[in-house]
């Protein structure tokens, strides 16, 4: 999944307001889904290396939330209004 390759973090700078909106309302979705504490849990485990393309191994999806990550985007694509 092409979400899951996308490095972090990246300048603001080359971050498109689509882009702000489409990681906001992910972001809103696992916190009010799982907490925050298990979305802190996810930050830590996330490499935020600057300039670099390591967006962290697939694991720490189901170390954090015990699903996988496309279990997770296929929950919050089902919640986003249909235009």
């Amino acid at each position: 999944m092409a979400l899951e390759r996308t490095p972090t973090p990246n300048p603001l700078e080359i971050v498109s307001k689509e882009g702000e909106a489409i990681a906001g309302s992910f972001v809103k979705f696992l916190i009010e889904r799982h907490g925050m504490d298990k979305f802190r849990a996810l930050y830590a485990l996330t490499p935020l290396a600057r300039m670099q393309r390591d967006p962290g191994g697939p694991t720490r999806w189901q170390q954090v939330y015990g699903e996988s990550f496309e279990v997770i985007v296929d929950a919050w694509l089902t919640i986003l209004p249909r235009s």
